[in-house]
């Protein structure tokens, strides 16, 4: 297993490597990247309906999974037939904006009938323009969804854990001022539904997973430069359960906060993102789970290394809520390494490495997950585009006796998408 994980890591080097070629043939417009870039010839034009911009999209795709259940042992092996049918609404007007949209995921498993899911999005965005240097943001959505086989959190039942999730999002910034200052203010609600399941030893009670999530994020910036200005960053998050204990006993009730400063990078639109380090603290209402503080810090770079080649950098360290018994929550540290680059006008291809180190709390569990992916679009006009994907999962799990899964996971899949 280790050996075959080595190659897989050394195969990525070399794609990295092989991608690597700068080339001034091309520039790209300031912030835009190898894959948002315009392409007048392949662009989406979508129908005019008034006022606004309609995008259908369908997309099908056939997917090899060689262990569908995540399992160290006794794999699994299966194909899957996607259908995803998207609509997007976009307003086209010169001031404020609005966007309305659904979407759908159908899985088919051929072998595997248990796995088959139905999904669904749908969602309202607005931007209300104050002035010529604010804006107000708005952010409505409800989503149907099922819980991934990889999650540590996942049941074992019969079938994928369901759950549904319904969000309510506003922002509010305030661009770069004559005396060079800046802000942000943004706050999101969301809420947690999980259905009940049934499993090996019976019924699953998921609704002690039922719960409230409330965030928000404030940000004062004085712009020092052009190429960078400084920030300071307070974010703060409450969870509260419907249930006040859990199944085993806990309660699962939490708040917490992050104090960061940090900097904002602009060189020319070619290398752009923040980086920021901090103190975090969060505290648990059960007063058998440790409080979980420390140092935490985040990264958010891109370079255009070329016309032809993005360089993408992200880290960050989070606490993630987690229904692993005995664990208040999962401390995670996270990187990820990736690199689009237009090999063709119409062949686009992606790499991204991603690593993260999750730490339970309260128990004695540490998991490393990694994934490699990759991506080839091929953009055939403006109403069709091929993509041909491999993804490669790792989840380790230590020590081996802490009740975790161990498992490797490849999946390639072969998919066409179509636009109006």
């Amino acid at each position: 297993m280790e050996k075959i994980y080595r190659c897989k890591i050394l195969l990525f080097a070399v794609g990295m490597a092989l991608v690597w070629q700068p080339s001034a043939s091309q520039e790209l417009p300031a912030k835009e990247t190898v894959t948002d870039r315009q392409r007048p010839a392949f662009d989406v034009v979508g129908v005019r309906l008034g006022g606004f911009q309609l995008f259908p999209q369908l997309d099908l795709a056939g997917v090899y999974d060689n262990n569908i259940f995540a399992r160290e042992d006794q794999e699994t092996d299966d194909l899957i037939y996607v259908l995803a049918p998207r609509l997007e609404l976009e307003s086209n007007w010169g001031k404020h904006a609005l966007r309305f949209g659904a979407d759908s995921t159908i899985l088919r498993y051929e072998d595997n009938d248990s796995e088959d899911r139905e999904d669904y999005t749908i969602w309202a965005e607005g931007r209300v323009d104050v002035s010529a240097s604010g804006f107000l943001g708005t952010e409505l959505r409800h989503a149907k969804r099922h819980e991934n086989r990889e999650s540590p959190d996942d049941a074992g039942g019969f079938k994928p854990t369901e759950f549904y999730v319904s969000s309510l999002a506003a922002s509010y910034e305030i661009r770069p001022d004559p005396r060079r200052l800046y802000g942000r203010i943004e706050g999101e609600y969301r809420r947690f539904n999980f259905e009940d399941s049934l499993g090996p030893g019976g019924p699953i009670d998921n609704d002690d997973r039922d719960r409230d999530e409330v965030r928000g994020t404030i940000r004062l910036g004085y712009a020092v430069r052009p190429a960078y200005s400084i920030f300071v960053q307070g974010d703060s998050r409450s969870i509260k359960y419907d249930d006040r204990f859990d199944d085993d006993g806990f309660q699962r009730d939490s708040d917490g906060y992050r104090i960061s400063v940090g900097t904002a990078l602009d060189f020319s639109g070619k290398i752009f993102g923040d980086l920021l380090v901090g103190y975090r603290s969060d505290t648990f209402d059960d007063a058998r789970y440790s409080d979980v503080d420390g140092f935490s810090f985040g990264a958010d770079l891109t370079w255009n290394i070329s016309g032809l080649t993005t360089l993408r950098f992200l880290g960050r360290q989070s606490v993630e809520t987690t229904t692993v018994q005995g664990a208040s929550a999962i401390d995670a540290t996270s990187f990820a390494l990736g690199v689009d680059h237009e090999l063709l006008r119409n062949l686009i291809l992606g790499l991204e490495w991603n690593t993260v180190e999750e730490d339970f709390e309260g128990i004695d569990r540490k998991d490393e997950v990694d994934t490699i992916d990759f991506s080839a679009r091929y953009l055939m006009n403006r109403r069709a585009e091929l993509v041909l994907a491999y993804s490669y999962r790792r989840r380790d799990t230590q020590p081996s006796t802490s009740g975790g899964s161990e498992f490797s996971r490849d999946l390639v899949s072969l998919g066409v998408k179509f636009h109006l």
